[in-house]
């Protein structure tokens, strides 16, 4: 019993971890506002479907490929369906050495707001 209790503790952590701290609606509004950088980690089907009207599209899983449209040092607002992905793109930007980078959440959310 103990064992599945570690093991359920360590999944929670690594699953908190690798979603990394999402913003509010409010305050990714704020970012987009004071000029950060809007991507869009959904698929090309989903974005087509409905976006902010500034975001660029980089699915999640390619994100990486795309670090010469990412600038470093500019503020970036990941979003995605449900804050998920996003938080699987920060997470791979950070390991590339993005420390400007935030998790937006979700698309309804942010849209809403």
């Amino acid at each position: 019993m103990r064992f599945l209790q570690t093991v359920l503790i360590v999944a929670c952590l690594v699953l908190t971890a690798c979603a990394g701290p999402t913003l509010s609606p409010k305050e990714a509004q704020e970012k987009i506002r004071d000029g950060a950088l809007v991507v869009d980690v959904r698929t090309e089907e989903e974005f087509q479907s409905g976006h902010l009207p500034q975001a660029l599209n980089i699915p999640h899983d390619e994100i990486t490929k795309h670090l010469s449209d990412l600038p470093p040092d500019r503020e970036i607002v990941l979003y995605c369906r449900s804050g998920t992905r996003s938080g699987r793109a920060l997470k791979a930007l950070q390991d590339e050495g993005y420390d400007k980078v935030y998790n937006g959440g979700g698309y309804t959310d942010l849209k809403e707001e």
